[in-house]
């Protein structure tokens, strides 16, 4: 059994070499921090905020040079007046067939009458993503609706969507769920995945 994640996917069709080294060989690959720090800052400014944590203390300490651009994204994350989330930083792992699971955590879910939303914060440029055909669309879709749909609090796919929020922008994307969306990135992920599991086991 292999549990897969869209960062997995994302790296084994970037080099198989690569996916090797960090998911096989667990190695260290050197990479630039600075907005890796800055986006996890912000993510956990948000995820206390939509907790409902006491964070004014938080906020007070944004007024420094070394947090000023976490300062402008949380300002354009508050104008956004996100509300109805029932998830913040929701970790699922769900079962995709006997020999894999698919993982992954979810920045929110918000639930508008019978519908839910799949909500993730993004830091960098619009440009940069390709939403329809990105990997963390298709993984989280078709993930959450199969675990919504288990739990009986959905039962068809046009009561789902994901939207991109890019914060330093002020643009964000939605995707729509659909019956056809589904039936593609099961085929998608079944030979993606079944790629990697059979790497994995041919070399390990």
């Amino acid at each position: 059994m292999i549990t897969i994640t869209t960062g997995m996917i994302k790296t084994f069709e970037e080099s198989h070499e690569k996916y090797d080294f960090i998911y096989n060989k667990h190695l260290e690959i050197p990479s630039n921090d600075t907005y890796s720090e800055i986006g996890k800052k912000i993510h956990a400014l948000i995820n206390y905020s939509l907790k409902n944590f006491n964070i004014e203390n938080i906020i007070n300490t944004l007024d420094t040079p070394e947090n000023k651009e976490v300062k402008f994204l949380w300002e354009n994350y508050e104008a956004l007046n996100i509300k109805n989330c029932i998830e913040s930083e929701f970790t699922f792992t769900i079962p995709f067939n006997k020999k894999i699971k698919l993982s992954g955590r979810v920045d929110a879910i918000r639930k508008i009458d019978d519908c839910y939303e799949i909500l993730d914060w993004k830091t960098g440029k619009s440009s940069n993503i390709n939403i329809e055909n990105d990997w963390q669309t298709i993984v989280y879709l078709y993930s959450i609706y199969n675990l919504l749909k288990f739990h009986k609090k959905i039962d068809n796919p046009n009561q789902l969507s994901f939207t991109y929020f890019f914060l330093k922008e002020n643009i964000n994307m939605t995707i729509k769920f659909s019956n056809k969306k589904y039936t593609e990135y099961q085929k998608k992920l079944n030979n993606i995945c079944n790629k990697i599991l059979e790497y994995s086991q041919n070399n390990y």
